[in-house]
């Protein structure tokens, strides 16, 4: 028989299964859940912080070797080393300069991207802005914990030179979550990194599904809350009817400039929320405008054959209407 040559390709790469970076990603799920939640509620706290919303992109929670993640880190930026309590150890919080530098642009009025040289070392106004976002940072992960962990993040120092960073080994891995934070005036990252041996003791609760769904019905308490919160705060537009008068429909058709329609005034005026009877109200006038002035009522919603949100009526054809009376009534 014929020998048969094979050819072995020398350029084949060598693979340690047993190297610090082939850790298996799908060991800690909840950790996914964790940057959900931060994302979510680091929007929240910088809205409250900058009064005005940003956008919150956030990657997948990575592994990176320690020195490797300190040369991803460009000049100028703003650590903070935090620790993790009960766990051992410490972690890192960083906020880089294009994020800085857009949230004192949005401080200061900015409404856009202002061009500017990249420059090597924060300001002291900029240092201390930098100081004020870890702050917003810490909080928001502080809550990003809760249901996973029981978890205390205490901010314990800052920096702005990697070279005196040094939480691991060169080598060890970090769990790294990285957010990009884009407004208005710019964008910028925020890099969160947890030594990955420091999570050993509550390794059993990130992967297993539970904490998942506690961090989902937290969630929704969470957000429940949020909502009714806001909903005092929406502004609402209300109207106050002082009299309606009922004409014939063709009386309509040949209204000119000038008539004068009469009408009957009444002692209260009925104020609405769209087509929704809120109060009744007394009218006049204060500091030379005109001003209503509430008597009672009630936020309740009527019941089924109720007369609206009153015990009765105050005037006669005090509600609104529709069908063929709408067309028949104009406001007063």
């Amino acid at each position: 028989m014929p020998r048969t040559r094979i050819r072995f390709d020398t350029k084949i790469p060598t693979v340690d299964l047993v190297a610090p970076g082939r850790i298996v990603r799908g060991r800690l799920p909840a950790i996914d859940a964790v940057q959900d939640r931060l994302s979510r509620q680091l929007r929240v706290d910088l809205f409250q912080y900058l009064r005005y919303g940003v956008q919150i992109e956030h990657a997948e929670t990575g592994f990176t070797g320690h020195d490797e993640l300190l040369k991803q880190l460009d000049s100028p930026v703003m650590i903070g080393i935090m620790s993790l309590v009960p766990l051992r150890g410490f972690s890192l919080i960083a906020v880089d300069g294009p994020l800085v530098g857009a949230t004192v642009d949005r401080l200061c009025g900015a409404s856009e991207a202002l061009e500017s040289d990249k420059a090597s070392e924060f300001s002291v106004f900029e240092n201390r802005i930098a100081q004020r976002l870890l702050a917003v940072v810490q909080r928001s992960l502080k809550y990003a914990w809760q249901g996973v962990a029981d978890l205390t993040v205490d901010l314990v120092r800052t920096e702005v030179n990697t070279a005196f960073i040094a939480i691991a080994d060169a080598q060890e891995q970090l769990i790294t979550m990285r957010l990009k934070v884009t407004m208005a005036t710019g964008s910028g990252e925020i890099v969160i990194a947890i030594p990955y041996p420091a999570l050993e003791p509550i390794r059993d609760k990130l992967t297993t599904a539970g904490a998942l769904t506690e961090i989902r019905e937290e969630d929704k308490r969470y957000w429940h809350i949020q909502m009714q919160e806001a909903l005092t705060r929406v502004p609402v537009r209300i109207r106050a009817e002082l009299t309606r008068a009922e004409v014939p429909g063709g009386w309509i058709s040949e209204l000119e400039a000038g008539q004068v329609l009469p009408i009957q005034v009444p002692d209260t005026a009925r104020v609405y929320c769209d087509r929704i009877p809120l109060f009744d109200a007394d009218f006049g006038a204060l500091n030379g405008t005109l001003a209503i002035r509430a008597r009672h009522f009630t936020l309740h919603p009527p019941r089924p054959g109720s007369q609206g949100f009153f015990h009765g009526p105050t005037h006669p054809a005090a509600g609104p209407v529709d069908g063929t009376e709408a067309d028949a009534e104009t406001e007063g």
